[in-house]
């Protein structure tokens, strides 16, 4: 709701607006990737998603500045092999997890500088603060004894709930014409995520664990 009220601002309040989708490849870094359970890692992989932004200015406004809000959605897979192999030696019995994927949701709102380097090229600079969300994906955890008989197959499941983060990136961009611009990105965001995780009859166990990735990509920039 908070995204379409501001959407619709800068529609209406704005003299500029250029709107930009695009695809991206998600890296996840620090302890969101970490598969070490003593560093409190989050064993993320790579992943894939796509983001929309909306860059709007005023005409009193400096050459080259606007507002920027962004809005990005990406699946990063849990690297469920490695952590089998952690769980086997940590718990002692062969340990089996089933696939499952973080979901993280960004919105974020702040200003964006674009510097000409040519009179067709063009650098900008973005920043924002916002929101994330992640939904993380249910999955069943299994052991089993030396003889094979399973110890417990319990399903783990996930609550979160929306927390503070932000965004720096860098663009490089090329006009195709005086409307369209093709460009490149990579966006660095971070944030801490509070989750309250459920196993079997279990009493709820609360915790916070770190994301942060670098997302790299192509978009298309249409202006008005």
């Amino acid at each position: 709701m908070a995204l379409v009220f501001l959407f619709g601002i800068s529609t209406a309040s704005f003299g500029q607006n250029k709107y930009a989708i695009g695809f991206f490849r998600s890296f996840p870094t620090g302890k969101f990737k970490s598969t070490s359970l003593d560093n409190s890692g989050s064993f993320a992989k790579n992943g894939w998603g796509a983001v929309f932004e909306d860059k709007v200015r005023t005409n009193s406004w400096p050459a080259g500045f606007y507002m920027l809000i962004h809005l990005s959605y990406q699946q990063n897979q849990l690297d469920n092999m490695a952590l089998q192999e952690n769980l086997t030696a940590s718990l002692g019995y062969r340990t089996a997890v089933a696939e499952a994927n973080y979901n993280p949701l960004l919105a974020s709102l702040g200003p964006y500088f674009e510097i000409l380097l040519s009179k067709a090229t063009y650098l900008g600079i973005k920043t924002g603060i916002g929101f994330m969300f992640t939904n993380i994906d249910s999955f069943v955890i299994s052991a089993y004894d030396t003889q094979g008989n399973m110890v417990f197959n319990e399903l783990l499941d996930f609550k979160s709930s929306p927390n503070f983060s932000f965004l720096l990136g860098l663009q490089f961009g090329v006009r195709l014409s005086r409307n369209v611009e093709l460009g490149c990105f990579a966006d660095y965001s971070a944030g801490r995520q509070r989750v309250k995780a459920t196993i079997g009859n279990l009493s709820n166990i609360q915790s916070d664990f770190n994301l942060a990735f670098v997302n790299t990509g192509l978009n298309v920039t249409v202006s008005f």
